[in-house]
């Protein structure tokens, strides 16, 4: 009798034991948590954004935009966590000023082990600024050619380009020259001699 519960006991504590290690070896793995941007924020950047999520090291993860009205996927990548926080970076010219968006972050093609759905909305878009330009006011230039320069700023960091036109004196109505350029430089050519020219730019984004 003594001999069957001595086996009855050591069988008790092995099954104990198995099913402790299973517990330990087996946690139940949840979804990636979303950092930010934090649900609901506004005027966030359209240029330059930076998601971040936690998730578990070497395991690979979507990352998933899309537009909040329409539903439409507005971006999409697969990274692999390095480290706990994962930071992805969005290209420039992927969204869009003053729009609202829902991003969220699954195990990769496994949307049971996915993140919360957050929202956020970017920010108005800012116009650039144009100053210095370069001459200004000045005379005794030669003529044929003449380089112009200017400074610009835009803070939303759009990729500009720039309208260039210059006037005669007198002639205000229609450009003597007109032309766009993606450098905050332009060398004018073909200018008449003893002439005034007024000049201006116009920066696009």
């Amino acid at each position: 009798m003594k001999l069957r519960q001595r086996i009855l006991l050591i069988f008790i504590a092995l099954l104990s034991a198995l099913f402790v290690h299973s517990c330990v070896s087996s946690p139940v793995s949840s979804g990636p948590e979303l950092v930010s941007p934090e649900n609901n924020s506004v005027s966030v950047s359209f240029n330059n954004l930076t998601l971040r999520f936690k998730g578990v090291v070497g395991k690979t993860y979507d990352v998933i935009i899309k537009d909040s009205t329409t539903n439409a996927q507005v971006f999409t990548t697969t990274v692999k966590a390095e480290n706990e926080t994962v930071e992805v970076q969005i290209p420039k010219g992927t969204l869009s000023p003053d729009k609202k968006y829902k991003w969220y972050v699954r195990l990769t093609n496994n949307d049971s082990k996915s993140s919360a759905q957050w929202v956020f909305t970017t920010r108005k878009n800012t116009p650039p600024t144009v100053s210095g330009l370069l001459p200004d006011g000045t005379s005794n230039h030669p003529f044929g050619m003449l380089g112009l320069t200017w400074k610009a700023e835009d803070i939303d960091d759009d990729d500009l380009t720039f309208v260039v036109r210059i006037y005669e004196k007198d002639k205000e109505d229609k450009p003597y020259i007109e032309t766009t350029v993606a450098t905050n430089t332009y060398l004018a050519r073909n200018l008449k001699q003893m002439t005034t020219y007024k000049w201006t730019v116009e920066a696009k984004d």
